[in-house]
């Protein structure tokens, strides 16, 4: 056997994990493999960051019989920033795929079933990917019966960089569409659930197709990921339970937790197999915080100015507290809040899986966040930031109803003297009372 200082460290926390590194789940995978069969529409995987969503997306790809599905995983981060790049990125994705290509060739010069076209080629909406492209794939495919699985991972992330309203959004649109259209077309939807966000844009979807909302593993699944990567070490009944106690079965933080414990272990002792009680779990709990930096902000910046400072209270009461004492903690910090409102909040961070309710009672579904929103965020500073974020907002929004205002007077028809320049310009002004205008008394 492998000593302990030469073993390897087994927890992943860095990148998706698969296979025998893959702990939970199995509810997830057999109703997604049901709604494969039966599901028109779309299937939508929603979660918070670092949830597991990659993961499950690698993990369904390995299941699926070959026979049935031809699944292709696109990164969205990775296929470029316009609509047409994103649909010629997608066809060069599927045109590699191994079954587009002749299965024996003696011809090394012998080209790809299907070509891939330029960006130039698609428009913006999406058309000539559906009723062109994709129908060269369907007449490739080995089986008559055989389907597209797409699997789309980060694509909120890229469809807010487009910069389009969200209801002309032409990326979204014309993949909702392709979803209700094409038979045999299925695509699964990968992404972040943020507060407010995708409501509006998944709404014909979600009538059609079903949504699964991914969330923490169950304690059976977090104690089998903690104990069964490793003979090389052992954790006593009270490690596990501190484990379970601030990640809550959130896979990723799992993994980082067990990692810096590991880590700590085998650089405190030379033993074989590594003991871990419950003191050297505590011990690693700020390199946690430190490592998960990133991770933690990305949760924070998930949620609006509204919610932040009803977090930061949960921090200076107890664990689990009732709506009312938040209610008090805010209000002696001038952060005045109709109760109806806070409880609006409270039910809609639960949602976006940052709270947890149990008897009324709220708290921070994974306790490794609340300990760093207590350090990082303090609950002044959170309602001073929120003030100023707010006032922001409202400053934008105000100026740009002036600037509507202002070009609701233009005359029709082309702007030759650069009306809308000067509309702009006037309306913040307007807005901005403090701003010194760049003219000069005898501009005329």
């Amino acid at each position: 056997m492998e000593t302990s200082k030469s073993s390897s460290n087994p927890y992943v926390y860095d990148k998706p994990v698969t296979g025998d590194k893959f702990f939970g789940r199995e509810n997830e995978i057999q109703q997604i493999e049901k709604a494969l069969n039966e599901t028109k529409g779309g299937i939508v995987i929603l979660g918070q960051h670092r949830i597991g969503k990659t993961s499950l997306l690698f993990e369904l790809n390995n299941r699926l019989d070959v026979n049935q599905f031809v699944t292709i995983h696109f990164d969205f981060l990775t296929l470029g920033g316009s609509p047409a790049e994103i649909w010629s990125g997608m066809a060069k994705q599927i045109a590699r795929q191994p079954m587009m290509n002749p299965s024996v060739s003696e011809d090394k010069n012998s080209q790809q079933r299907i070509p891939t076209p330029p960006p130039t080629f698609f428009d913006d909406e999406g058309i000539r990917f559906q009723r062109e492209f994709l129908q060269e794939v369907y007449n490739v495919l080995p089986s008559p019966s055989q389907r597209l699985i797409l699997l789309i991972e980060y694509f909120d992330v890229v469809l807010s960089s487009l910069g389009f309203e969200n209801q002309r959004n032409p990326v979204l649109q014309a993949l909702i569409r392709i979803s209700n259209e094409e038979r045999r077309t299925v695509i699964i939807f990968a992404g972040m659930r943020e507060s407010g966000k995708w409501e509006v844009e998944f709404r014909d979807l979600l009538t059609q197709g079903q949504v699964f909302n991914l969330s923490v593993l169950n304690r059976e699944s977090a104690t089998r990921l903690i104990t069964s990567l490793s003979e090389n070490i052992r954790y006593g009944p009270s490690a596990i339970e501190r484990i379970f106690a601030l990640t809550n079965g959130h896979p990723y933080f799992t993994q980082l937790l067990c990692s810096k414990v590991f880590d700590a272990a085998r650089a405190s002792s030379t033993a074989d197999v590594l003991s871990v009680p419950q003191t050297l779990v505590d011990s690693v709990v700020p390199d946690v915080l430190r490592e998960g930096e990133t991770v933690f902000e990305r949760m924070w910046e998930s949620v609006s100015s509204h919610e932040r400072p009803v977090m930061s209270a949960l921090t200076e009461l107890m664990i689990k507290e009732e709506p009312s004492l938040i209610f008090d903690r805010l209000h002696s910090r001038k952060q005045d809040i109709p109760f109806d409102q806070l409880t609006t909040l409270l039910k809609n961070l639960v949602e976006m899986q940052l709270l947890e309710e149990v008897r009324g009672n709220f708290g921070f579904l994974i306790p490794l966040f609340g300990l760093w929103v207590k350090e990082r965020k303090p609950l002044q500073q959170t309602i001073e930031e929120s003030k100023a974020q707010e006032s922001a907002q409202q400053k934008e929004e105000r100026n740009e109803i002036l600037v509507n205002f202002a070009l609701n007077d233009r005359p029709v028809g082309e702007d030759k003297l650069g009306y809308d320049d000067y509309a702009k310009a006037f309306a913040q002004v307007l807005a901005n009372p403090d701003t010194k205008t760049p003219l000069k008394r005898d501009w005329g």
